[in-house]
């Protein structure tokens, strides 16, 4: 969090100064007035067939004043923060709300701190070369996605912006706003067809958005619990309970690329890792605490609690269905398994369970269905269709799994992983599915859920095509399910339809 004296630094401003304009646009009658100070730069970096085709930095900077006058509202703007021509807009401002002017006048160009989206490294430090080796690990990873992407387009944008402001009730509000965009464009060529997809995210943090770890948001919750209840410094030991010590690390037969490790949890990456951050977290907040307090054991019964976290099973399920979340999958298998068996390897009892659930509770028995990790990114896992649908039939027979299914599995055309797929009238809205992708150089794709028949009876459905790209997969997919839920016309005898 940065002090108030840094945002006084970079628009040359403190509280005596800006009375002084605030007086001055009153001076004529005003009710209210607040300035807003602002100092943004932005910066881009585009990578075009692995070499960087543009990029560049711009900084807005300046003030705008505002002055209130009944229900009329003055503005005016100086692009400097010199004091004379802050006090021009101050008058011109107040000209505007008391009427005296109906357009805006040319002006010159060129105690409460929010802390509202902190980041780990300001987009300001982040170093050019490292962005673009990050533009390059990415391109090189959707290139790998399928043979058929010719051309792969990488940008990152981002922006830091400082913000003051400052009204006649003398109140003053600090704040720092990054905010960090990716944006990836494939060409995809097969024979004479050609098409292009573009996918964009955007997160209010800093370089860090970048970095594999990530600070958990979390994090900052716990940290300012800590902070009401008084607590400036830590003076006893600050014990860190762990299930898990070491990261998660790949199986060996699982493809690298259909998995991001920056998208795991903090508990999941180590317990140096959780330590770092969590240090970094009370420090934050002005909690004094040492690194020889900080011991990984099992925490004492007869400590007081302060505060609990907790965690919607719902929040993890949507990701895992709707957004098909690998991650999400393995920490809820993680999870299970030290549920079911604490004193084994979560893993290990993880799979134990759903093998078992596979056999008593769905009766499928077959040699051939294989179970080998949580999140279906092993190629020895070993599924059925017929396995799938009977899963999906099990699901739907109990309303409360039911309900559970409809709310979190990926709506066609709508959300989730079929935001953009299976848009046609006929689908649209009326498919309820999981996908299943795997990378490999044969492609794996599956799609599996509900839909709606013509005559309105609900069908449980899966689709399984291996060694085929995931492109053909999805044509077939789209192909089946309209299949299925497009009505039928046969003629009776007397050449009526019905």
């Amino acid at each position: 969090m940065k002090d108030k004296s840094y945002y006084f630094n970079i628009f040359g401003m403190d509280i005596p100064t800006m009375d002084i304009i605030v007086a001055t646009a009153l001076k004529s009658g005003g009710d209210y007035c607040d300035l807003y100070f602002e100092n943004t730069v932005y910066f881009n970096l585009m990578l075009k067939d692995g070499a960087v085709t543009s990029g560049g930095c711009h900084t807005d900077y300046g003030v705008g004043i505002r002055v209130l006058k009944g229900e009329k509202t003055g503005y005016a703007y100086s692009e400097t923060t010199t004091l004379a021509d802050i006090l021009a807009a101050a008058k011109a401002a107040s000209a505007i709300a008391l009427g005296a002017s109906s357009s805006l006048p040319y002006c010159s160009s060129a105690d409460s701190h929010h802390d509202l989206y902190p980041d780990i490294t300001p987009w300001r430090q982040a170093d050019a070369g490292a962005v673009l080796n990050f533009l390059q690990a990415l391109e090189k990873s959707v290139l790998s996605k399928d043979r058929r992407i010719v051309k792969v387009m990488a940008r990152v944008s981002d922006s830091e912006s400082d913000v003051m402001m400052y009204n006649s009730m003398h109140e003053a509000r600090f704040d720092t706003r990054p905010m960090g965009s990716v944006t990836v464009t494939a060409v995809f060529q097969q024979g004479d067809r050609s098409e292009t997809a573009t996918a964009s995210r955007s997160f209010r943090k800093g370089f860090e958005m970048l970095d594999p770890q990530l600070v958990p948001e979390e994090l900052d919750t716990y940290a300012a619990a800590v902070k009401r209840k008084g607590v400036k410094r830590l003076d006893g030991k600050l014990y860190v309970d762990l299930l898990l010590n070491e990261p998660v690390t790949a199986e060996e037969h699982w493809y690298p690329w259909d998995l991001s490790f920056a998208r795991y949890g903090m508990l999941y990456k180590g317990a140096p890792y959780v330590v770092k951050q969590l240090k970094a977290a009370l420090r934050a907040k002005g909690i004094a605490v040492r690194d020889s307090q900080v011991i990984l054991a099992r925490v004492p019964h007869h400590l007081r609690c302060l505060y609990v976290g907790r965690r919607q099973i719902d929040t993890i399920i949507q990701r895992m269905w709707k957004n098909s979340s690998n991650t999400q999958s393995t920490a809820l298998l993680y999870t299970i398994g030290h549920h079911a068996t604490p004193k084994q390897h979560p893993v290990t009892a993880g799979v134990e369970v759903l093998r078992t659930f596979l056999r008593d509770s769905l009766q499928c028995t077959s040699p051939q269905l294989t179970i080998h990790d949580g999140c279906g990114l092993c190629t020895h896992n070993r599924l059925s269709p017929q396995a799938l649908t009977t899963l999906l039939r099990y699901g739907y027979q109990d309303e409360h799994i039911r309900a559970s299914l409809m709310r979190n599995l990926a709506i066609a055309g709508t959300d989730g992983t079929l935001m953009r797929e299976l848009t046609s009238p006929l689908t649209r809205g009326k498919v309820f599915a999981k996908t299943g992708t795997l990378s490999h150089p044969y492609g794996i794709s599956t799609l599996a859920g509900f839909c709606t028949s013509p005559d309105g009876h609900t069908l449980t459905f899966a689709i399984m095509a291996s060694d085929m790209s995931v492109l053909d997969a999805r044509v077939l997919q789209r192909k089946l399910c309209e299949t299925m839920m497009k009505p039928t016309s046969t003629k009776n005898k007397k050449g009526a339809k019905r």
